[in-house]
């Protein structure tokens, strides 16, 4: 069975591995990401922006475009391997 988005975030934050980002910029990451892909995001990977994750772990975003552009190559990519 697959865990939502929101309880694999709530444990990880349990665990400190897990910093959300104060304020919700997520309908705008959304959008965008959406318009950089010609379609309506997965919802899952919704559900992942709306966590509002500013670092996983070791890993800390620089800035919201370049997330968004990594996202949207690993998102084509699955795309395109069927």
């Amino acid at each position: 069975m697959k865990m939502p988005v929101s309880e694999a975030a709530r444990q990880l934050e349990e665990r400190g591995l897990l910093k959300r980002e104060r304020q919700d910029h997520s309908e705008r990451v959304i959008e965008h990401v959406g318009n950089l892909l010609g379609r309506e995001l997965p919802p899952d990977l919704a559900s992942f922006y709306r966590e509002r994750i500013a670092r996983l772990g070791d890993a800390t975003p620089t800035h919201a475009e370049s997330i968004a552009q990594d996202v949207v190559a690993l998102v084509r990519k699955a795309v395109s391997e069927g």
